[in-house]
């Protein structure tokens, strides 16, 4: 319709053509983007974080620990036993990657630990209702 009489032939209309074009880079957090953070899975209830941290220090320097346990509220409606959850950020990747060889799977307090490289988009399929 560019320079066209209008639809009711009472004007001329001029379209102009708007293009835009941004290179996107995506963006993460550190969580999501380094090799140094695992994510901590079947670990029991009562852990804290300084047991935690005791558990993984000896394989190097650890930046950040989050610990979550689910809503006592809920956990009536929980198919299989609770269980405590943790983010774990090393300081460098290879510490990450020896602890996750010699942890996964690991008998602590009772429960056999999974301990796994953080996927943000794999994070989504394992989210529990907690209690931080």
């Amino acid at each position: 319709m560019n320079g066209q009489q209008g639809p009711k032939g009472n004007g001329i209309i001029n379209v102009i053509p708007y293009f835009s074009y941004q290179k996107t880079v995506p963006v993460q957090s550190s969580l999501a983007a380094s090799r140094s953070n695992l994510f901590i899975k079947y670990l029991p209830l009562t852990i804290n974080e300084e047991q935690l941290s005791s558990l993984f220090a000896k394989f190097g320097a650890i930046k950040s620990i989050r610990l979550k346990r689910p809503d006592p509220s809920r956990m009536a409606s929980y198919g299989s036993a609770p269980y405590a959850i943790a983010y774990l950020e090393f300081q460098r990747e290879e510490d990450a990657a020896t602890a996750l060889a010699q942890t996964n799977g690991f008998y602590f307090q009772g429960n056999n630990i999974s301990v796994e490289h953080y996927d943000k988009s794999k994070q989504t399929q394992h989210h529990v209702p907690t209690v931080t």
